[in-house]
Order: C-alpha cells, then sequence, then structure tokens
C-alpha cells in the first residue's frame, strides 16, 4: 500500500474508484457528493435510488459512469458533535468499508475526500489524523498493492497544523538559501544569497561524490592525501604514513558497499523485517525489491528508505552519498526532510503532507 496526499478536484483524478462522502439518502447533496453527481451524470443518481440508503459509517458502489475512475464508493461520515458521540468510531469505519469494498472489486488506486471535514464540522486536523490511521491500520500486515489517495482541494485545507506549519516556516526562512535565478524570488523581488555562496552550493553534491571517489582512491594508495569533508565541503589535508604500494588485491578487498549491499547491512544490523521498511517508507513491496537487488535509487526513493530506515540526519547523508546523493540548503525539498530528520520525525504521511502544502514531490509516490 502507497498512501499519498493530492490537491485536486477529486472528480478529475484518473483512479479506479473515488470515495463520495455522501448522505444518508446517496440521492445527492452538497459539496463533494454534488460534485460527484453532477460530474457522473444522471445515471449515477438512477442506480442510487435502487440501493436504499446507506447507514452511517458503512459504504456502498455504484459505477462511475462520466467520471475517469471506473468506481464510486459512497459512504456517509459523522456529524460531528462534541467528539463524543461515537464520531471518531464511525468516522474509521467510513475508511474501512470503503477499503474492503475496494479489496472484494479487486481495486488498485483509490481516492477519497477529507471525510466528514466539511459542513459536517469534523475538526480538519483530527479528520486527516484519522484518515491516514484508518487505512494504515487496514493494511498493517497485508501486501495488497493498491495506491491510496487523500484528496484536498485547496491548498489552505491542508494547512490544518497551524503550529507545525509555524515551525516549519521558520526553519525554512533560516536555513533555506534560495537560488538567485529560481522564478520564485524573479517574480517577487526577494533578495538572494551572494554568487560566491550560491555557486557553492551547487557544486556541493558533485564534490561530495567527487572527494568521496579520491578518498576511497587515496585511502588505498597511501601516497596521496585525504581531502574534504561532508559536513563543510572545505577541502582539508589529512596528513598519513609513509607510502605504501597500491595492490589490485587491495583495492577489491576495500571495495565500497553499493546502495543496495548498505540497505541490507542497515536491515540486518536493526534486526529489522523487510515489509517493516518498505511499509514505513511507503513503498511498494516490488519497488523495494528491485532497488535491494541492485537498481539505482532515484533521490526520493533514497530518502524514503532512510525514513524507512529511521535513520538519523548524519546516517541519512552517509547511506545517500551511496547512491551520489546528500541534503543541502539549496533546495527546499531536501530542507523539509532535514527538517523531519532533525525532530527524529519519522512520520513519512506527515511528512508527504508538508512536502504538498509546499509544492514538492511526495516520498513513495511511483
Amino acid at each position: 500500500m502507497v498512501l499519498i496526499f493530492e490537491q485536486n478536484d477529486i472528480t478529475k483524478i484518473k483512479v479506479d474508484a473515488i470515495v463520495n462522502a455522501a448522505n444518508n439518502s446517496l440521492l445527492g447533496g452538497g459539496g463533494v457528493d454534488y460534485a460527484i453527481h453532477k460530474a457522473a451524470g444522471p445515471e449515477l443518481l438512477k442506480e442510487c435510488m435502487t440501493l436504499g440508503g446507506c447507514e452511517t459509517g458503512q459504504a456502498k458502489i455504484t459505477k462511475g459512469y462520466n467520471l475517469p475512475s471506473k468506481y464510486v464508493i459512497h459512504t456517509v461520515g459523522p456529524v460531528y458533535i462534541d467528539g463524543k458521540h461515537n464520531e471518531k468510531k464511525l468516522l474509521q469505519s467510513c475508511y474501512e468499508n470503503s477499503l474492503k469494498i475496494a479489496k472484494d472489486k479487486k481495486i488498485h488506486s483509490i481516492a477519497f475526500p477529507l471525510i466528514s471535514a466539511g459542513v459536517y464540522g469534523y475538526p480538519k486536523q483530527q479528520a486527516i489524523e484519522v484518515a491516514v490511521d484508518s487505512i494504515k491500520k487496514f493494511f498493517e500486515n497485508d501486501d495488497y498493492e493498491i495506491v491510496v489517495k487523500i484528496v484536498f482541494y485547496d491548498k489552505e485545507s491542508i494547512k490544518t497544523a497551524s503550529e507545525k506549519f509555524e515551525k516549519i516556516e521558520k526553519y525554512l526562512d533560516k536555513n533555506f538559501e534560495k537560488n538567485e535565478l529560481s522564478s520564485e524570488n524573479l517574480s517577487v523581488g526577494k533578495p538572494v544569497v551572494k554568487k560566491e555562496k550560491l555557486l557553492k552550493n551547487k557544486k556541493i553534491e558533485k564534490q561530495v561524490r567527487a572527494t568521496y571517489c579520491k578518498n576511497r582512491y587515496a585511502m588505498l594508495s597511501d601516497d596521496l592525501p585525504l581531502i574534504g569533508s561532508l559536513k563543510t565541503g572545505k577541502q582539508e589535508i589529512v596528513k598519513k604514513d609513509e607510502p605504501k604500494p597500491i595492490t589490485l588485491d587491495k583495492m577489491i578487498k576495500n571495495l565500497d558497499l553499493s546502495f543496495s549491499d548498505s540497505l541490507i547491512k542497515i536491515i540486518d544490523e536493526k534486526k529489522l523485517k523487510d515489509s517493516e521498511v518498505y511499509y514505513k517508507a511507503n513503498m511498494d513491496r516490488k519497488l523495494f525489491s528491485k532497488i535491494k537487488n541492485g537498481s539505482h535509487p532515484k533521490k526520493s526513493t533514497a530518502i524514503s528508505l532512510c525514513i524507512g530506515l529511521g535513520l538519523n540526519y548524519k546516517e541519512t547523508n552517509e547511506l545517500l552519498v551511496k547512491a551520489g546523493y546528500i541534503l543541502n540548503n539549496s533546495d527546499k525539498f531536501d530542507v523539509i526532510i532535514s527538517y523531519f530528520l532533525k525532530k527524529k520525525n519519522y512520520d513519512i504521511y506527515e511528512i508527504n503532507e508538508t512536502l504538498l502544502y509546499y509544492d514538492q514531490p511526495q516520498l513513495g509516490v511511483v
């Protein structure tokens, strides 16, 4: 199971099924219910009239008609009163029963709106937490391959936890070094970093890779100095003992571990199951197997695995460099990832919610 967030009109998403936050009659209403019926056409209402309504927390399925999705799963969320009238349990049932239908119908991609968070008054942050927890729990210890989307209509509905975003904004202001040629800077006329600093940030990832390779050779050759620092990028000369002759046997013996070999080693050291890692990395089993068997990962995929492994900031950079990447402060995506790593927050769904808000690619998206 892969769970991602998306800002979109749910009636325009191409998935096997979308979920309708319906009322008990299933005959149409306001909000997303109205939008889905309007986009699907009158045939949807005709089929809904044969279903005999739906109890709160339950779900029923129809065809999608004029929608891009093949099916519509209708579920009725609770009206929020005060949180003491079984609202949470009923909301959990909406997700569970919708997903049961999806599995029965062999649906492999499904999009949910944020159920009950509109006119039904469920607090949005709590509604997100219930949605994520319910979906995670449903697929716990289950390798069923499905992409689940939680869809937000606009950006403001994503920004549900003001305290969290305020802290992230402060961190970005302090640590993010904007590219002087970015459209963001040009459009608003914001001050830019000095050219020397910008050039340093642009080159640092290439320097790390080059320095890493040079140092591997230097450690074997012994007549060459060690150079470079991953943390600062400074070129530092490290004195060594008298030079020794380099041999092919010595080079082969000291081969550095690849990304996949390092991944396997960390999993073994932490005594983790593969399923634990790819589940926490928001990754499907097939992609995980490819990476483990030596396929070169994209940067976002490599970072997903670092999150799944629970690596700290330093450990993440040490593993990323095996694939030729590092985290740096001239990339907003990298700075957001660094924020969560330094907070030791490995909730990949919370990370993805934040990445969506800042218009960055999400982790685990295939």
